[in-house]
């Protein structure tokens, strides 16, 4: 049996379907009633609780023979709550692992933790820049470290960047329903470097690890084969929005904005869509490269942007996201 955590989100929700549309026994590990329903129908054995939950992850852990760990979070908490989840949550799942004789968990990271930077491959220096990338980087070196110690369970890592398509909502989901809306600009020069990934096909290098003994213990940067600019990008999703493609803002306008909007949120108490260091994530130039995804895991992006955005867009219409 395989048990995911963070089964109620975009992802988890999609790879739980997944694997038993592969014939794969699965334990969900849920928060909420989120798609629950839908697992049970599936077969699918539901646990409930939290990785901050150490009882609660051992007992969801007996009788499992691998572990894919998604479950983290994000977004405008505090690095030391991050941590209780992205870091003590690892601890917790890795623990239980051993307790219960799982030789295989395949933790799902983030390209976050590299920071902005351009070629990146799985050996470059990692120097994240917000808080989130330091809370995913410190949740791999926890990984580290504990498997020195326990070398009996193997710890595959996955790096994904931009996570979009079919199943939920994302970062790109709120994207393209800004673009469909006429409200999404492209911040400054729109010649900095964004990496994605169809959804599809980060479930297939998840089903390649989880299959290829040969790969466990080893980490991947999962992402479509090439970087776009922020302009081509935008101009892509804005191409399957059918609308027009976006207007460009100057840095320093966008950013001058960005410190309005913080204060009015203080004001009203409401989340607001832009931030200073959201302009500044925005406006970042990163590109990745999955060479060895390639090489060694037998990973090749099926869908590529240009029709991946055609597909999503379709999707999230269909689903109420835009």
């Amino acid at each position: 049996m395989i048990l995911v955590t963070g089964a109620n989100g975009f992802v988890g929700n999609v790879l739980v379907k997944r694997l038993v549309s592969e014939g794969k026994k699965v334990r969900a590990f849920c928060r909420s009633e989120s798609h629950v329903s839908e697992f049970r129908k599936l077969g699918v054995d539901v646990a409930y609780g939290d990785v901050k939950d150490s009882a609660a992850v051992l007992e969801a852990m007996k009788g499992v023979s691998a572990v894919v760990h998604l479950a983290s979070v994000h977004g405008r908490i505090s690095l030391k709550e991050m941590n209780k989840t992205n870091v003590e949550g690892v601890r917790n799942v890795l623990k239980a692992a051993v307790a219960e004789g799982v030789e295989h968990v395949v933790h799902y990271s983030s390209i976050a933790v590299y920071g902005e930077a351009q070629g990146v491959n799985e050996e470059s220096e990692k120097k994240p820049y917000d808080d989130y990338g330091k809370s995913k980087k410190a949740g791999e070196d926890l990984i580290k470290y504990f498997t020195m110690g326990h070398p009996e369970l193997k710890v595959s890592i996955i790096r994904p960047p931009h996570i979009y398509g079919p199943g939920g909502k994302s970062n790109l989901s709120n994207m393209f329903r800004m673009v469909s809306k006429k409200r999404y600009p492209v911040i400054g020069s729109g010649k900095g470097l964004i990496n994605a990934v169809y959804i599809t096909d980060l479930l297939d290098a998840t089903l390649l690890l989880l299959n290829k003994k040969e790969c466990w213990g080893k980490d991947f940067i999962i992402a479509d084969d090439r970087a776009y600019t922020l302009k081509e990008f935008s101009n892509l999703v804005a191409k399957a929005c059918n609308v027009s493609s976006p207007m460009k803002v100057p840095y320093s306008v966008a950013y001058v904005s960005g410190a309005g909007f913080e204060i009015l949120e203080k004001v009203t108490g409401k989340r607001l869509p832009l931030s200073r260091s959201r302009v500044k994530n925005v406006a970042r130039s990163r590109s990745f490269l999955i060479g060895k995804a390639i090489r060694e895991l037998g990973y090749q992006p099926k869908v590529h942007f240009e029709e991946g955005a055609v597909k999503a867009y379709r999707w999230y219409k269909e689903n109420g996201l835009l």
